[in-house]
């Protein structure tokens, strides 16, 4: 069996645009790895001893908890801090009808600032710093959408 040790504090996240997110949101503060690299199939990914391994030794592991990412959850309590985002974001009363959150622009800003609380966890002294961080990650994604609505309305009645 082999160690993992990592230099900073880890995040490991179960799939790529997690990583992202969590990327966004720590900046330096943390080391990053994505159980899944971007070309697996998730919905029948088979986990390996050696990333079973991973999860033990981070900081903070951050998955949905449901759909993509189903398969992981079983192991998620070996990690130091599991941050579900799914259970998170039901928990508060909203309705998610699409596993696949980062691709809800809704629940973009909410994934976002749920990996800051998390990572503010780990830094106390940097939670403002990324708050701030998840706050503008919110503004771009309304600022994406607005722009969108616009072009929308711009040819609408228009038959494409």
């Amino acid at each position: 069996m082999s160690l993992v040790i990592f230099l900073k504090y880890s995040v490991v996240t179960s799939l790529p645009p997690l990583a992202s997110m969590a990327k966004y949101v720590g900046g330096d503060n943390f080391q990053y790895k994505s159980m899944l690299k971007g070309g697996e199939n998730p919905h029948s990914y088979a986990m390996k001893p050696s990333e079973a391994l991973l999860i033990e030794n981070s900081d903070l592991f951050i998955l949905v908890g449901e759909g993509p990412d189903a398969w992981v959850k079983k192991v998620s309590s070996s990690a130091r801090r599991s941050l579900f985002l799914l259970d998170s974001i039901t928990s508060e009363g909203m309705v998610v009808k699409n596993y696949h959150l980062w691709l809800d622009p809704k629940l973009i800003p909410k994934c976002l600032l749920l990996i800051a609380k998390a990572m503010g966890e780990i830094y106390p002294n940097k939670s403002d710093i990324f708050i701030k961080r998840a706050e503008e990650g919110r503004e771009k994604v309304h600022s994406i959408i607005s722009h969108y609505k616009s072009k929308v309305k711009e040819i609408g009645g228009i038959n494409v």
